[in-house]
């Protein structure tokens, strides 16, 4: 039988385990339920995309720049009069139609040498805002994923920001827990009072899968989800007659730059083949009272 000190002593450890695990269990839903609440249904499938978001979503900010800059030379907006290796010499002749395009010519032109020549293919990234503003409407369509916050979320929105402090927190009672059962099993040990620690397998278990309830949904930055790749599907299939020119333009947007003709001026030139490093000179020999020595060897 165990003293009446270690059952009181044990109890009271065990009621502030289950009180903190209860208490950020309730703060740890009701921030879930807040960002669910902040969701939006994801968008039809069946609604087509345009141009920069199929780029977006097949290739990334880095498509998105190829696409404008393919698109623009093909409406005789952007001519490129040379090209050499990854180097191009183009200059726009009229006002850009959007803020990507107006981005795209600013890159360009931020990175012009002395001889007139961009690097191509050109870059923006997803902090330019024309970019950010497409990614986060392709985030909200429920298209993409945005870093760890659940399909159609963005992550940087406050109550995004709120479940992320929530999900720390419960993560941390967890931590406290464990310790407070090790405390318990000491307490137990000191005093014989062991039926307190009946209370924690039960209560670890629950826990855990209330994390792992409330915690789901999340994933990689930049994951297109299955209504993205729907969606893309669905604009594949919606193409109608096109020109030639629109038509490549769509195919750069979901292949990449590679997909032009061999003879395109903005086809990517090809990665030099891979030649195996030159050998070295052998190390000179050493030779002490007649014998060779390690440089021999």
């Amino acid at each position: 039988m165990g003293t009446l000190q270690g059952y009181i002593v044990g109890t009271l450890v065990a009621l502030a385990a289950i009180g903190a695990v209860a208490r950020e269990g309730r703060r740890l839903r009701a921030a879930r339920r807040a960002l669910d609440a902040r969701i939006r249904p994801p968008r039809p499938a069946d609604t087509p995309l345009d141009l920069y978001e199929v780029a977006y979503l097949c290739g990334g900010a880095g498509r998105v720049a190829v696409v404008a800059v393919v698109r623009m030379h093909a409406e005789g907006r952007l001519p490129v009069r040379a090209r050499a290796a990854r180097w191009i010499t183009a200059e726009p002749s009229g006002e850009p139609r959007d803020g990507v395009e107006a981005a795209v010519l600013g890159a360009l032109a931020a990175r012009r040498d002395d001889d007139g020549r961009s690097p191509w293919p050109v870059e923006l990234f997803d902090s330019d805002p024309p970019v950010r503003d497409l990614r986060e409407r392709l985030v909200l369509a429920g298209l993409l994923r945005d870093r760890f916050a659940p399909v159609g979320v963005l992550h940087h929105h406050p109550v995004s920001r709120a479940y992320y402090r929530a999900c720390a927190r419960f993560a941390r009672t967890l931590r406290l827990a464990s310790a407070l059962a090790v405390a318990g099993v000491v307490i137990a040990l000191l005093w014989r009072a062991y039926p307190p620690l009946l209370v924690y397998p039960p209560l670890l278990w629950a826990g855990r899968r209330h994390r792992d309830r409330y915690d789901a949904g999340t994933g990689s930055y930049g994951e297109v989800t299955d209504a993205g790749r729907a969606a893309v599907r669905a604009t594949d299939a919606a193409d109608g007659p096109l020109t030639a020119d629109h038509r490549q333009v769509c195919e750069v947007a979901r292949s990449g730059p590679d997909s032009l003709p061999v003879q395109h001026i903005l086809r990517p030139a090809p990665a030099p083949p891979w030649q195996p490093p030159e050998p070295g000179p052998e190390p000179p020999r050493i030779v002490i009272d007649g014998s060779p020595g390690l440089g021999g060897l």
